[in-house]
């Protein structure tokens, strides 16, 4: 989410070395189509936590954000810029479904509020993160390439965990749902 804006002055300066260069109205575009990308994604992450479950669709989340890193990193024009962040803003709007759906599923109502502010504080740390970056490297490449790595460490983190409880009950599994409640007590 914090990409966009080092990137984005990156881009539009004279003394870059990227051989792509951004007007100001390209990157007006390339800074906001992630949410496009979010507006997309929003049904697909409504379908996926109820198909692939929360957990699953936490995992596999990664692999349109990869994709979207690739394009991103690999661009050789505006285009390929677009295309890449509209993919990772639908990756983001299926995180942003299912990791507090999650959340609220296998937590108990005295820890609930406190896992989902972490969840928020977290993300505004990956926020401040892509600035740092934005302010050491002189690279858009670099610095997306350094946050394609962030998805692929959360989805490895979460392949341990167990699915929640509530949607084991809702598709049938019982035991595997009363397994995932002595997993999360």
């Amino acid at each position: 989410m914090g990409y966009a804006s080092p990137a984005g002055a990156i881009l539009t300066s004279n003394s870059t070395d990227s051989g792509l260069y951004l007007t100001n109205m390209q990157n007006s575009w390339f800074t906001s189509v992630s949410n496009v990308g979010a507006m997309i994604g929003c049904p697909f992450a409504g379908f996926s936590i109820n198909i692939l479950g929360r957990r699953g669709t936490i995992i596999y989340a990664v692999i349109p954000a990869l994709i979207g890193w690739i394009f991103i990193v690999f661009a050789q024009n505006f285009e390929m810029l677009v295309i890449g962040r509209l993919i990772t803003g639908t990756s983001c709007s299926l995180i942003s479904l299912a990791v507090p759906t999650y959340i609220a599923e296998f937590s108990s109502p005295h820890i609930r509020g406190i896992l989902g502010t972490f969840y928020q504080i977290m993300l505004s740390i990956g926020i401040l993160f892509a600035f740092v970056l934005g302010a050491l490297l002189n690279s858009f490449r670099w610095i997306g390439a350094i946050c394609a790595i962030v998805p692929c460490i959360c989805s490895l983190l979460m392949i341990p965990n167990k699915e929640s409880p509530l949607y084991l009950l809702s598709k049938g599994r019982e035991e595997e749902a009363v397994n995932a409640v002595r997993y999360f007590k």
